[in-house]
């Protein structure tokens, strides 16, 4: 896995490479904004009482594939605590699920600030694979919550 990570303007940028045999390929982003607990406060109106992951729905670029399309799913998702400077362990596993399929395509563990995270995957549809319906499951834990979220497309012939 290759991490990269810059800053332009406001926002701080990572980008991590995963190669995937016999699948293709993945490729994740994490987006961070630097004022980003009180951007997440203001935004899922946060009132401070407990830890929370927030989840917003998983998107994905295509609903329909051909082997070989690349489909990008993104998902954004929150962290926040009453504790400001506390910091979450996160565990990101993205899944590829079909007939007679469940391939996990990514897992990235690592440790979070506060507020609003947009994470993009980037998968390579086998040329092998064949016609059907297919889900991407994304699982996003913390040491106290765990959510999960499915986004489905058709692979064309």
């Amino acid at each position: 896995m290759t991490k990269h990570t810059f800053l332009t303007g406001n926002r701080t940028y990572s980008f991590c490479l995963l190669l995937i045999l016999g699948m293709g390929f993945a490729a994740c982003t994490i987006h961070q904004s630097l004022d980003q607990r009180g951007e997440a406060v203001r935004l899922y109106r946060y009132q401070g009482l407990r830890d929370e992951l927030i989840v917003d729905s998983a998107k994905l670029s295509a609903v329909t594939a051909k082997a070989g399309d690349r489909i990008t799913r993104e998902v954004t998702f929150a962290l926040l605590s009453p504790q400001r400077e506390k910091k979450f362990q996160v565990t990101e596993v993205v899944t590829l699920t079909g007939p007679s399929l469940a391939i996990e395509l990514s897992k990235q563990e690592s440790e979070r600030l506060q507020g609003s995270h947009v994470s993009v995957i980037q998968v390579m549809v086998p040329k092998d694979l064949p016609p059907g319906i297919y889900t991407l499951i994304t699982r996003i834990a913390t040491e106290e919550q765990e959510i999960t979220k499915k986004t489905n497309f058709q692979v064309l012939k």
